[in-house]
């Protein structure tokens, strides 16, 4: 069963890569413009990436935890290279919540694979464990 599984979740990945994704010579500079994320695996969450330019985004997040709604804004920077199907990229802003007001700024670390994300959210604070989310990407 374990197999099948792994064998059907692989031909689904095939099949979602085009022949321009798994190229060599691929410009990454003229990719999608925007990306909206859906964070259901963890607390849930809103977020949007807008392109500036090149590989440079501004970043807003909605999120809602233990009755308190929090808004991360900053920047993002993808990086400029792939790795199979993961794309990379890093970023840092601050976070802002509704019950106790501005927090602190963050270090984000994450991954962008098929329609999917993975982010490590690192506060620049004493004593405060990163934040895990994973959810769905979808670009426009």
């Amino acid at each position: 069963m374990k197999k099948y599984l792994a064998l059907v979740c692989f031909l689904g990945a095939l099949l979602n890569l085009s022949p321009v994704d798994l190229m060599a010579d691929r410009d990454y500079s003229n990719l999608e413009d925007n990306y909206l994320s859906i964070s259901v695996f963890t607390p849930f969450g809103l977020g949007y990436k807008h392109n500036l330019s090149g590989n440079f985004f501004l970043v807003t997040d909605l999120g809602y935890e233990k009755k308190d709604l929090r808004l991360r804004a900053g920047a993002s920077y993808f990086f400029p290279f792939k790795v199979l199907i993961f794309r990379p990229y890093t970023g840092a802003g601050f976070q802002y919540s509704r019950n106790d007001g501005y927090q602190y700024p963050y270090l984000t670390i994450g991954i962008r694979f098929l329609i999917a994300y993975f982010e490590i959210v690192h506060p620049w604070e004493k004593d405060l464990k990163p934040d895990f989310r994973l959810g769905l990407s979808f670009s426009f």
